[in-house]
């Protein structure tokens, strides 16, 4: 159908323009429409580039401290299991002072708990931490985003569509901050249970020795308090305004919620679910060294690896370093993943402008640049993995020359391997374009 076709079937000009190429569609309510210019695309792959150089360069220092702590803080573990003694949990050994102790006893001087407003739903606990968990019931924005090369000029489209839906939420959503905030208003406070959230044990001991708010606070196992039903609930027909006992009504599996919106009423914008976690530990282990009647990291022969473990629950002393040790190795991992990720992140910025620059070609640009970007992302990976495994190589040929030689020769050799390949193919290619040229009977 030509334009003419279209202009005599009633079709408006902005329809028969997008179908040609050119114009301004159409777009659903609720969408944002949003045009980048060639010369911005442009100026932010410059700027890409810059980004990009520095995280290239901050990946091999990464990865190269990376295997330095996996190495220090082996070494310093096994130096803590060559020197730890054993404390009792009944009495302080003055002898121990100042040695690295290891010790699995029973907690005690837990805190009793009570929470204002609520002592009438929440029987007095006792642990070592006490968390209110309070969710809101409000609107939500869902942002879903398409960027299109544009067929003329060089620049991109961004077209972004948004929806909405509501849902408890653990913090105030700010609805002022929406695309369309008309009819998705939200509250402009969130009531809290708890100023400080959450509330800990202040003189917690382990055995016959105290405990810093330090280590107090890597205790992290928790569970849902039961509640008991209590106070005049009066249903006020909104949201509350402050949370308490008349505010609230017991509820949920296991009674271990609270709800402000009268049972089997519809959830209103604002309604509120509040539920009490406590901590379930009752014992510990540690692994540090004894000062008085307290714990300090007890320092290794390699500066900043101190040893200062905390583990829940009853654990001998091998395995504690065991567990630290298989973290390590754990976190070794994740941090060489992410040593990689941002080298090769680094190299896709840097190469950014040569997929650019092609848009401006009317039609074929944006399949140029496509193309071309699809090729640099193949070089770029195996680029920034035979350079990650090379950085790792010359780190372990410093710290472990065992394991570095090895992988420094395997890093080489694909290296080589990958040179050879190209240089064979070309040869060939070469000796068969010579073979061409030459006359199959003598002149």
């Amino acid at each position: 159908m030509g334009m003419l076709d279209c202009l005599d079937d009633g079709m408006n000009c902005g329809r028969a323009g997008e179908l040609c190429g050119f114009g301004e569609p159409e777009y659903e309510p609720n969408t944002s429409v949003e045009h980048e210019s060639y010369g911005n695309k442009v100026c932010s792959a410059c700027v890409g580039v810059l980004i990009g150089m520095v995280l290239f360069l901050g990946s091999f220092a990464l990865l190269g401290w990376n295997e330095q702590r996996t190495v220090y803080t082996t070494r310093s573990l096994e130096e803590g299991e060559e020197n730890v003694a054993e404390a009792s949990c009944d009495y302080v050994d003055q002898r121990m002072e100042g040695k690295l102790v290891h010790l699995a006893c029973d907690l005690k001087n837990f805190r009793k708990f009570e929470v204002p407003g609520f002592e009438e739903n929440l029987p007095s606990f006792e642990g070592v931490f006490l968390y209110s968990d309070e969710q809101m019931y409000q609107w939500t924005e869902h942002e879903s985003c398409t960027t299109k090369s544009d067929k003329i000029g060089g620049g991109d489209t961004r077209v972004c569509k948004y929806t909405y839906s509501q849902a408890f939420a653990p913090r105030l959503i700010d609805s002022s901050q929406f695309h369309n905030p008309s009819g998705h208003q939200n509250p402009a406070s969130f009531p809290r249970v708890l100023e400080e959230n959450p509330i800990w044990a202040q003189q917690l001991r382990l055995g016959a020795y105290s405990l810093s708010m330090e280590q107090i606070k890597r205790f992290t196992s928790k569970e849902a308090l039961t509640l008991t039903k209590g106070g005049n609930y009066t249903y006020s027909g909104s949201p509350p305004d402050t949370l308490n006992s008349d505010t609230t009504r017991v509820g949920g599996q296991g009674n271990t919620q609270l709800f402000t919106q009268r049972e089997g009423s519809s959830t209103q914008t604002g309604d509120m679910i509040i539920r009490f976690f406590g901590s379930t530990a009752r014992s510990a282990s540690v692994l540090a060294e004894l000062r008085g009647t307290s714990f300090e990291p007890w320092e290794t022969a390699y500066k900043n690896y101190d040893i200062d473990i905390l583990m829940e629950g009853k654990h001998s002393a091998d395995d504690m370093f065991q567990t630290a040790k298989e973290n390590n190795r754990a976190l070794a991992w994740i941090l060489r993943f992410v040593g990689w990720l941002v080298m090769f992140i680094g190299l896709q910025l840097i190469v950014g402008p040569l997929t650019v620059l092609p848009d401006i070609v009317p039609c074929i640009g944006p399949f140029l640049g496509d193309l071309i970007g699809c090729a640099l992302c193949c070089v770029n990976f195996l680029i920034s993995s035979a350079l990650s495994l090379l950085t790792i190589a010359i780190a372990w040929l410093i710290f472990r020359p065992w394991i570095g030689i090895p992988l420094l020769i395997g890093a080489l050799v694909l290296i080589g391997g990958a040179i050879f390949i190209r240089l064979y193919f070309k040869s060939v290619k070469k000796s068969k374009k010579n073979d061409a040229n030459v006359p199959m009977y003598p002149v």
